[in-house]
């Protein structure tokens, strides 16, 4: 478990991560976990505390395909 709390930080900056779900162009869903500093960090298992953590995000927009 302490792992997992040390993995919900950013890695640089130590700040809280968000994480959201983010769908891709073949319709797979992931979650991104982002530090608001420094952006982007990795994809984050589909395990708890993560699931919990994504569907709580206050964003509840899925991130598609731009363009």
């Amino acid at each position: 478990m302490l792992r997992l709390k040390k993995d919900i930080k950013c890695p640089k900056c130590k700040r809280d991560c968000v994480f959201k779900w983010q769908v891709f162009k073949n319709g797979s869903r992931h979650i991104r976990q982002e530090c608001p500093v420094h952006g982007h960090i990795k994809y984050a298992p589909k395990i708890e505390p993560y699931l919990t953590i994504a569907n709580q995000t206050n964003d509840k927009t899925i991130q598609k395909k731009l363009f």
